[in-house]
């Protein structure tokens, strides 16, 4: 009995881990800014992207309107279209955020299944 113990805790574990996944969507499994994108946004990108004095390259990402009018280098996201969304691309490449850390590659797919849906924002 004292061996399964373990395995019953690598199994809570998995499942926090699968239900942290499953967060990410509404249970329809439609993704939106507002459930679905703002928070991996506001954990990772809004410090330099929304919540400072002074936006970095002029982008704001706090709302989807602010998202598709983009900053210096233009619209962050063209709806349907997640390969040609600067957004996506910034965040595939790794040149997003700076630093160590980076998004997960689950949250980049969210990102872009959000904006190949329509970039919906409720």
């Amino acid at each position: 009995m004292k061996y399964r113990l373990p395995s019953i805790a690598i199994s809570i574990l998995f499942l926090i881990g699968v239900g942290h996944a499953s967060e990410k969507a509404d249970p329809a499994g439609e993704i939106t800014y507002e459930k679905s994108i703002r928070p991996i946004l506001k954990a990772y990108c809004f410090e330099c992207h929304g919540e400072g004095d002074k936006l970095k390259g002029g982008l704001d990402l706090r709302l989807r309107r602010l998202i598709a009018e983009g900053g210096d280098s233009g619209p962050a996201l063209v709806p349907g279209k997640p390969k040609e969304s600067l957004l996506v691309e910034r965040l595939e490449k790794k040149e997003m955020p700076p630093g160590k850390t980076k998004l997960s590659k689950e949250d980049i797919h969210v990102i872009a299944r959000w904006i190949a849906t329509g970039a919906k924002t409720a």
